[in-house]
């Protein structure tokens, strides 16, 4: 692996769930030295959504669709202060709750997963961004996700290509910036090298889309510890 910067060069933070977590010398990110080979097959299957959730400590995706659909409300608050309507793309939408809130909200929602078992979801579909069509979605909604992503920078570039000129883009992301990752380090909660591959700070993550052809409209810290990050294309 090497960073987002593009360097390979870099000094060992420590190991947490059997992997070594390095820090970048040349921007300073901390990312995960090496990813296994299979480490989307995880996302694919059942595993992640099902018994990971379970051995971290939470319940699985699909137990927690209620709690998750209370929140989706609050974000869609947020959301129709910059649009109120229009095609949304929610990635990574896990059990479909952000989905299913955001089509009653009046949105045209629809959502993507790499798990199959997506497919069974009502509006949502198995795949990823890749294919998506030009300029189609005015609204895209990333929870939880980039951190999970191998290549941040090309899927950014995916993101652009996918939202319409006047679109919105909404990334909520832990903050590898706040006084709790300052604190503990590698100690913290959401450095989970299974799953988070780069961590990003709002900072870094705002600079990043920045690079790749948006402006930041408003960086929010909904609650500690995360950063929501809401952009537009320039």
């Amino acid at each position: 692996m090497k960073c987002i910067c593009g360097s390979t060069e870099h000094y060992p933070v420590g190991y947490k769930d059997d992997r070594l977590v390095v820090s970048c010398q040349k921007c300073g990110l901390w990312y995960v030295h090496k990813v296994p080979d299979d480490y989307l097959e995880m996302y694919k299957g059942n595993w992640y959504q099902n018994d990971h959730q379970i051995n971290i400590g939470h319940v699985s995706y699909k137990e927690r669709y209620w709690h998750d659909y209370r929140i989706a409300k609050v974000r869609l608050e947020k959301i129709k202060h910059f649009q109120q309507d229009g095609r949304l793309l929610d990635v990574g939408c896990s059990n479909g709750a952000f989905v299913h809130c955001a089509f009653a909200s009046g949105f045209d929602a629809f959502g993507i997963d790499l798990a199959s078992s997506t497919n069974n979801i009502e509006r949502c579909s198995s795949g990823d961004i890749s294919y998506g069509r030009p300029s189609y979605w005015d609204i895209v909604t990333l929870h939880d996700v980039i951190e999970h992503f191998l290549d941040p920078k090309s899927e950014i570039g995916n993101l652009w290509r996918i939202l319409g000129n006047e679109g919105l883009l909404v990334i909520q992301t832990p903050d590898f910036g706040c006084e709790a990752f300052r604190t503990e380090g590698i100690d913290w909660k959401h450095v989970r090298p299974i799953e988070h591959i780069y961590m990003m700070s709002s900072v870094y993550l705002s600079d990043l889309l920045k690079s790749q052809g948006f402006r930041i409209i408003e960086v929010e810290n909904p609650i500690p510890g995360q950063c929501t990050i809401y952009a537009c294309k320039l």
